[in-house]
């Protein structure tokens, strides 16, 4: 494996790593104020954009329809009701 293949894994399995850990911590909140609710879906939107942007220059086409896919299936989605809480919702 070239030091290149090498570099550009690494910067993917970061990525890929960083996202998950990231999602479990906010997957295993039971709640949240919606203000800290809102403010970490807006860090989540930030981390995944500039993976995204950061991995086009390195990743191949069918790489990064992969990385965009996993960031759409297991990203966090929040439900706010009432109260000013928000729960994120449960993945399957």
């Amino acid at each position: 494996m070239s030091e290149s293949n090498s570099g550009k894994d690494l910067l993917k399995l970061s990525a890929y790593g960083a996202l998950a850990q990231f999602w479990t911590t906010l997957d295993l909140k039971d709640e949240l104020w919606e203000d800290d609710a809102r403010s970490l879906l807006l860090l989540q939107k930030a981390l995944v954009e500039e993976f995204t942007a950061t991995l086009e220059s390195y990743l191949d086409e069918s790489s990064m329809k992969k990385f965009r896919d996993y960031t759409e299936s297991f990203k966090v989605r929040m439900v706010f009701g009432e109260g000013k809480k928000a729960k994120p919702l449960r993945r399957k």
